[in-house]
């Protein structure tokens, strides 16, 4: 069928759907959901007989200009980045919690000095990014998910709530591997002894570096998300 103008229409349209951050499964659902609504009102149109040059661009003229179309799917996006971001949160952190505190059980019968001002001011900083951490990843996955039918928050806010706990937990995985650093030697000094403590601290301190990882990825960004929705 020749429908060049429909099919530069959603070039146009993932152009301008591309600089918004959200997954490019997202945006090829849309970009999909878009193309069937047109093809749909063009069919319609020329079941009426208007010739298919003119059919296409009627059916264009009704959707709007492509720019302004993708802008009404930018708080889709954004839910839909901060949504994936808060559940990433929430997954991996029982995981890398477990690991670190097997490993600070184990110290204790090896009698490894764990308490330390070190080890001690870690565990305040993190139990305290924890505090703040969890229940920011929890309204910020609840918001944008099925929450939002009853509990109606902005796409800019749960942004914003998402960028407080990625960045609590930064801070908790990086106090962990220093206070780890801190006591390595220790952990180190006999092998024979405490082969599987080195083993959970590798575990540990890989699955805190991963995470830094995609913490650090989705935190650019939600940074990015919470700079279009402050210019939409």
């Amino acid at each position: 069928m020749g429908d060049e103008l429909i099919r530069a229409y959603l070039s146009e349209l993932d152009t301008a759907l591309a600089v918004v951050p959200g997954s490019a499964r997202a945006r090829a659902a849309i970009v999909t959901e878009i193309g069937d609504g047109l093809a749909d009102a063009l069919t319609d149109q020329l079941d009426r007989g208007c010739p298919p040059t003119e059919a296409e661009q009627r059916v264009i003229d009704e959707f709007g200009d492509a720019a302004l179309v993708a802008a009404q799917f930018v708080p889709v996006l954004t839910a839909e980045q901060v949504h994936r971001s808060a559940l990433i949160l929430l997954r991996t952190g029982p995981l890398v919690g477990a690991l670190w505190l097997a490993t600070t059980l184990l110290a204790v019968p090896l009698g490894l000095p764990i308490v330390s001002p070190v080890t001690v001011t870690a565990a305040i900083m993190v139990a305290v990014a924890l505090v703040t951490a969890v229940p920011c990843s929890v309204f910020a996955l609840t918001v944008t998910g099925h929450g939002i039918r009853w509990w109606p928050v902005s796409s800019r806010r749960a942004a914003a709530a998402a960028l407080i706990a990625a960045g609590e937990v930064v801070v908790s995985d990086l106090v962990l591997l220093i206070a780890l650093g801190t006591q390595a030697p220790a952990l180190l000094s006999e092998p024979s002894r405490t082969g599987l403590g080195v083993v959970l601290a590798g575990l540990a301190a890989l699955a805190s570096l991963i995470r830094l990882t995609l913490t650090a990825r989705n935190t650019m960004r939600l940074r990015q998300s919470r700079a279009v929705l402050g210019t939409a």
